[in-house]
């Protein structure tokens, strides 16, 4: 038996399916469950905050140590935990990290939770976005849209399409609602705010891209972003 817990009011050491002291009859904490509970709740906090430089190097730490610690074993610790696969994945997504990287993180979680149908769907947006290629209707597009009918209030596969039809296709109108899904789903999504607002500002809508570059300035922690923000609000109130 490897002994991960210890009594706190004895010290004895115990097992992890004991759950209570058989020396002093105390209930037993797991120590490891604890700190992957603090290492989340850090995760999550400074993800819920806006803070993505933060929760990225939180989180990217947090597996690193827990690999080494598990001798690369992934179906131990936090890869083991679905909660911390799926919020590592948003952060991953929302801090554009490779697609590559994306991707093999999400197969991997897929493999050790075949069951998860959230997990399953991000692998699905993860693989549509490496698809997605200039001109209708390709394999990416047709994919986030199945996506979408599915599960109507993914933000994140939301703005995946509606970014790529503004940036790529020049389909203002349809990129709208796509990204209007993304921001209400997705509140701290800085990109998504940005992305909406530069829509809005290109089909004359100055009062709604004027609300989200606000949004932005407040969002943003870097500061030199934070006054580009600032200054394509001054540009679009001198339209008004």
């Amino acid at each position: 038996m490897s002994f991960d817990m210890i009594c706190s009011n004895c010290g004895a050491p115990s097992g992890p399916s004991v759950g209570i002291c058989p020396y002093c009859k105390t209930v037993v904490q797991d120590t490891k469950s604890g700190a992957s509970s603090a290492t989340m709740t850090s995760i999550r906090n400074a993800y819920n905050e806006g803070n993505l430089v933060k929760a990225l190097e939180i989180a990217t730490a947090a597996e690193r140590q827990d690999l080494e610690k598990h001798d690369g074993n992934e179906q131990a610790g936090l890869h083991a935990n679905p909660n911390f696969v799926i919020l590592y994945a948003k952060i991953l997504f929302e801090a554009e990290a490779p697609s590559s990287r994306l991707k093999a993180f999400l197969t991997r979680a897929a493999m050790l939770h075949p069951e998860n149908a959230t997990i399953n769907e991000w692998l699905e947006l993860a693989l549509a976005k490496s698809q997605l290629q200039r001109g209708r209707e390709d394999v990416g597009e047709t994919t986030l849209k199945n996506i979408l009918r599915r599960s109507p209030q993914n933000g994140h596969a939301a703005f995946c399409l509606g970014s790529h039809l503004y940036w790529e296709e020049k389909a203002n109108a349809e990129a709208i609602p796509y990204l209007e899904v993304a921001v209400r789903e997705c509140p701290g999504f800085l990109r998504a705010h940005a992305c909406l607002a530069g829509v809005y500002a290109a089909v004359g809508a100055i009062p709604q891209a004027k609300a989200l570059l606000r949004k932005c300035a407040t969002l943003e922690k870097n500061q030199s972003m934070k006054a580009f923000f600032k200054a394509e609000y001054d540009k679009l109130s001198k339209l008004t």
